[in-house]
């Protein structure tokens, strides 16, 4: 073989090699030159990374929009007593919350929520069952009928509820609405005439009484004791001078 074809062809292979070398190169990203480029490849990076870490402003706004949505007190109590119910007994029935809040009770006792005499109680129990009657509420001045409960309650052991002896249990008008109407009549006179119903009708006219200013209350009338000791005992001692 010739010694120049020889080193032709090793010249050759060389240039191949180097001409793939160079186009491997060109596809890479450019390198910065100066320093300001450098800076601007970084700066740009940075801002990617936080478009990637930061949600979508259609996000953004659905959150916000979630936040301001969400109910505050106000609305909640709506929701609980719903078409002005505030005042139907039924939401204080096995509540402590009752106890704590006089102007429910007043509210309550005074003037407690009562369906119109248009409104359907035959919605309210089962098929073939007898419904409550309106004019009963006005046989039975302590009766009031609870849309919440979808029956008829004593207002009075409602919101003073009756102190249970020993081996005694509280149970319809007081702790659960009554709702077996075709022997109402019956049950309504046994609840009037039961101890529990007339000690919670005298805790509750004593209450209406303080709270409408007719009586004073027990440390009202505790004070005023304590007031005319003191007048007195100071005569005691004027006379004894």
């Amino acid at each position: 073989m010739d010694i120049r074809t020889f080193f032709k062809r090793k010249t050759t292979a060389l240039e191949e090699v180097t001409d793939s070398k160079k186009n491997k190169a060109s596809t890479r990203s450019p390198i910065p030159s100066t320093s300001s480029d450098i800076a601007r490849e970084e700066e740009g990076e940075h801002e990617h990374a936080v478009k990637e870490a930061e949600p979508s402003t259609s996000s953004n706004r659905n959150t916000l929009a979630e936040t301001a949505d969400q109910p505050d007190v106000q609305e909640t109590i709506a929701r609980i007593f719903p078409d002005g119910q505030s005042e139907d007994i039924g939401n204080f029935v096995n509540s402590s919350s009752i106890q704590d809040k006089q102007k429910y009770q007043y509210d309550i006792l005074r003037s407690p929520y009562t369906p119109s005499p248009t409104y359907d109680f035959k919605q309210d129990v089962d098929p073939n069952k007898r419904p409550f009657v309106h004019k009963w509420l006005q046989q039975y001045d302590w009766l009031v009928y609870s849309k919440v409960l979808k029956g008829a309650l004593c207002k009075y052991c409602v919101v003073f509820p009756p102190v249970v002896t020993h081996g005694s249990t509280l149970g319809a008008f007081i702790t659960r609405p009554f709702i077996k109407y075709r022997d109402f009549h019956t049950q309504a006179k046994n609840h009037s005439n039961s101890a529990w119903h007339k000690d919670s009708i005298i805790r509750s006219k004593n209450f209406i009484d303080v709270m409408s200013n007719k009586k004073l209350d027990i440390l009202s009338l505790i004070d005023e004791g304590k007031q005319i000791n003191v007048a007195e005992n100071r005569k005691k001692k004027f006379f004894q001078l």
